[in-house]
């Protein structure tokens, strides 16, 4: 493993490190799960604290105006989520962000319930909503929650997640738990819509890359971006880390961004594996593909 680690331009974790991660993955396979279906007892704080992280560990998300700044012309994915969803349902999007999706399903007479772990998404999608008019406003509510042990006790005819979201999930066992959690919210006959990007070839084999001037959304500040790009061969996980440098000051922001590489074939596995029928693969999405599935009863 430290070959391949090093190869990938990974430090290799210390030995102290590397005991501390063999005991956490051990304890997680070992001790119980919690009764109330958090995935968290007593016994185990120490473990799923160290998962969250994890997961928390997507500082991107924490600037949600550079986000809005990448992201604001991607819109060729409404077509696929439009076309899988109704006038009148209820869908409930898991990763909403800042509402991107869940706006335009809502200006499309859909009832959507949004759910991210990131406050700071949370609160962007808040200040979005009055740039629309009321009535599309009323139709998208948002919260905080962790998709992995989200339990809400009623269901919803389609449960998506779009731009990538299912390559958050890093280890068997949280993406198992986001399975379980989509089957529980999803109505008898409901569907199961999500786009994965297809893995890069280019981007596995780590680099880097620069943009000598962008004017930063929030403090309006002239910054250089540079990108590095770090696989985990063994994880299949690749680390995206984003500095912006103030080409005045000199002063530094490091945002980063960890992504579950998820093949086509590994995936249709998954699902079906965790109960659900693809009904539909598609290209449409072009970076990324599109499915639509429905929980195997």
């Amino acid at each position: 493993m430290p070959r391949i680690v090093r190869r990938m331009g990974r430090r290799p974790r210390s030995p102290a490190r590397q005991a501390m991660y063999q005991a956490l993955d051990t304890r997680a396979t070992l001790l119980p799960r919690a009764r109330d279906g958090s995935g968290c007892t007593s016994s185990t704080a120490l473990v799923c604290s160290a998962r969250a992280s994890r997961m928390e560990a997507n500082t991107l998300y924490t600037e949600p105006a550079y986000y809005r700044m990448l992201f604001r012309e991607r819109t060729h994915d409404r077509a696929f989520y439009e076309r899988v969803t109704r006038a009148g349902q209820t869908v409930l999007e898991l990763g909403v962000g800042e509402g991107r999706m869940a706006l335009a399903l809502a200006e499309a007479d859909r009832r959507v319930l949004g759910v991210d772990l990131s406050e700071d998404m949370i609160a962007a999608l808040e200040r979005r909503k009055k740039e629309h008019s009321p009535t599309v406003a009323a139709r998208v509510t948002a919260m905080r929650g962790d998709a992995r042990t989200l339990r809400l006790r009623r269901s919803f005819d389609r449960v998506i997640q779009p731009f990538n979201g299912l390559a958050h999930f890093h280890d068997p066992d949280s993406l198992a738990e986001l399975l379980a959690t989509v089957r529980a919210h999803l109505s008898p006959g409901g569907v199961f819509a999500f786009d994965v990007m297809l893995p890069d070839p280019r981007l596995l084999a780590g680099g880097a890359s620069s943009v000598p001037r962008v004017e930063h959304p929030r403090t309006g500040r002239v910054c250089r971006v540079e990108e590095r790009y770090d696989y985990d061969a063994l994880r299949q996980v690749l680390t995206v880390t984003t500095t912006l440098v103030d080409r005045e000051s000199g002063d530094t922001q490091t945002l980063t961004l960890l992504l579950r590489q998820l093949f086509p074939q590994e995936t249709l596995l998954l699902l079906e594996h965790h109960g659900f029928e693809v009904v539909e693969r598609t290209e449409e999405l072009g970076d990324s593909l599109g499915y639509v599935c429905r929980r195997r009863d």
